[in-house]
């Protein structure tokens, strides 16, 4: 460290005048330059600062002297003297006043490998005919000690059994042994602190009339100290850290601490608490979860911890070997969703509470199953014919329950409900077809299920006759399948041979034929329409029998020679069979002649005579 820097703080001497008469804001001041201590083996770097307004002049010689005249030269001191004609020029602020440049004169020491002894008092005298300023100063010097602990006693009962059998207190005893070397200057406290507690607040202080203290060749010293105590129960398993403080204030250095601690004292006491601790809770299946059970007895002869089962049985979790000094049993598995029940910890007659373990696990897949069809899992396409009743389970397992969600293709919820959800109709038609999401609010994948229903191709055929303004007319024939699917392949056909041919339409399970400006046919016309697709076929006909399609006009001028014969055919009719019919139906035998009542004309006796001649 570079002593012009740090500042101890100092005596000044002073001998004669400080300043010159009549100059009362004038100064001048040695002051000291250095660290406070320096540890025993380093080498110890310091001196004096002469400080003089430029009112004054010193042109005398720097001294350095101590009690024991160590200020001459030798192997290990060295001094080494700034005069005034050496003193280098500054800028120097005071109190926020600037001053003119100044003249700075210097005296800087060397010790090296400091030692017990090196710590006396120094002056820094400068002077300057009848006038003399100086500064008066001590080093001090400190060690690191090395600090040991020992264990005396580990352990014991809090009682002992005399020979005659009575039981009595085992009182004070020496549980630790503290040994610090080369300790130099004498420590302040010597004090084991409880379990290395950091703080100090737990304690144990050794009065320093009870240290043994033995000085060292180099003038340092060896010092022994004993933990004495009266023990309880609350001292079962602490250990204990030896901590030497300083005389110095050295910073962090004024605590010396031991390197090593002493063991844990174990005193004998029957069980009397068992805890039992579960981490974490709850946990996430195969994960590690840890199982710990403490108790305060000494010693142990068995720790188990169980699993309780809620039909009353028991397993075992994990058990501990005899006289189990840490009185503790630490069981970690890897959880698994059979583990969610309740725990207990047993420890010599004695039982803990009882603690749960929650393991939360899920189905590393979602299922869908037909109810309808005894639980048998729905693939990812289905095809029937309507109606159909549809009730389609999916589910996941799980803990802590999932919620299932049915969506349709449109992404809305349509069913959901904890570890199920059921999509479900009564009869379900054609138009519920489309695709069905399954999906958990565990994020597992979804299942997709195709829902395709079928019908049947049930065809329905229609006509229609219309007429333009100008006399036209059209024949429109309609096949259509209203709920036929998949699509219904629709054909259309004809029995008669017309005109035109027809404008066809075709839409899904529609198909129209468009007879524009068709002329009459002359007779009736059957359509027929045939419908199919993977579920059957089907036909269906009709007729057309509009006049407007069947009957030719008249022509102007006469009549027609086809209405002509048909005139003539009804009139022969009517005129010869009508009376054969009534003769054969009304005679009463063939030689009885007519009956009474019923006389024939003149003329219808002779045709029916000359019919039944020619008959014979």
């Amino acid at each position: 460290m570079n002593f012009f820097i740090v500042t101890a703080a100092l005596l000044l001497v002073v001998t004669g005048n400080t300043a010159a008469e009549g100059e009362e804001d004038s100064y001048n001041v040695v002051n000291y330059a250095g660290p406070k201590a320096f540890e025993i083996g380093t080498t110890a770097k310091f001196g004096c600062v002469f400080v003089e307004n430029t009112t004054m002049e010193y042109s005398g010689s720097w001294q350095m002297l101590n009690s024991q005249q160590l200020a001459k030269v030798s192997e290990r001191k060295s001094f080494v003297y700034t005069t005034a004609p050496g003193f280098i020029k500054d800028r120097f602020v005071l109190d926020g006043s600037e001053y003119e440049t100044l003249q700075a004169g210097k005296l800087a020491a060397t010790i090296n490998d400091v030692r017990v002894g090196d710590d006396t008092e120094f002056s820094c005298i400068i002077e300057a005919g009848e006038t003399s300023l100086g500064a008066k100063f001590s080093l001090d010097v400190y060690s690191k000690p090395e600090v040991y602990v020992y264990d005396q006693l580990t352990a014991f009962a809090l009682n002992k059994e005399d020979v005659n059998g009575t039981i009595t207190d085992i009182g004070e005893v020496t549980v630790a042994s503290c040994t610090a070397v080369g300790v130099y200057p004498k420590p302040t406290s010597i004090k084991f602190l409880v379990n290395g507690d950091k703080s100090g607040s737990r304690s144990v202080e050794v009065p320093s009339d009870e240290w043994e203290e033995t000085e060292l060749e180099d003038g340092t010293l060896e010092i022994s100290v004993d933990l004495n105590l009266s023990p309880t129960e609350k001292d079962h398993k602490r250990s204990y850290k030896c901590e030497v403080e300083m005389a110095l204030d050295l910073g962090d250095d004024k605590m010396v601490k031991s390197k090593n601690s002493t063991s844990p004292l174990l005193i004998t006491h029957p069980v009397e608490v068992v805890t039992l601790s579960i981490s974490p809770k709850p946990v996430d299946m195969n994960k590690m979860v840890t199982f710990t059970c403490r108790s305060d007895g000494y010693p142990i002869e068995n720790i188990r911890i169980i699993k309780r089962l809620s039909d009353g049985s028991t397993t075992l979790v994990g058990e501990t070997e005899t006289d189990n000094q840490a009185a503790k049993l630490i069981v970690t598995k890897k959880a698994l969703k059979d583990m969610s029940a309740t725990y207990t910890c047993l420890s010599d007659g004695q039982e803990s509470k009882t603690e749960k373990l929650k393991v939360n696990w899920h189905d590393s897949v979602i299922k869908v199953t037909d109810i309808n069809n005894d639980n048998k899992q729905v693939g990812s396409r289905v095809e029937f014919i309507e109606p159909r009743s549809i009730a389609y389970n999916c589910t996941q397992q799980g803990n802590p329950e999932p919620t299932i969600y049915w969506k349709d293709s449109k992404g809305k919820v349509i069913s959901s409900g904890p570890s199920s959800a059921v999509l479900k109709w009564k009869n379900a038609m054609q138009e519920k077809s489309g695709r069905y999401t399954c999906s958990s609010s565990t994020g597992v994948s979804e299942i997709p299920i195709d829902l395709q229903i079928d019908q049947f191709c049930k065809p329905k055929i229609e006509k229609a006759v219309s007429q333009l303004e100008d006399g036209t007319l059209t024949l429109t024939v309609q096949c259509t399948t209203p709920r036929g699917a998949p699509i219904c392949d629709i054909q259309l056909s004809t029995n008669v041979a017309i005109n035109i041919e027809p404008e066809e339409e075709n839409k899904n399970n529609v198909k129209i034929w468009s007879y524009k400006g068709i002329e009459p046919v002359g007779t009736e016309a059957t359509f027929s329409c045939y419908a199919a697709n993977r579920q059957g076929d089907y036909n269906v006909s009709i007729v057309v029998d509009d006049p407007e399609i069947v009957t030719f006009p008249l022509k102007s001028g006469g009549i027609s020679p086809g209405v002509v014969v048909i005139i003539i055919l009804l009139v022969t009719l009517v005129v010869i069979g009508i009376p054969y019919a009534y003769y054969r139906c009304c005679r009463k035998n063939d030689n009885s002649g007519h009956v009474k009542g019923n006389q024939l004309d003149s003329v219808e006796v002779e045709k029916l005579e000359a019919v039944e001649q020619t008959r014979a």
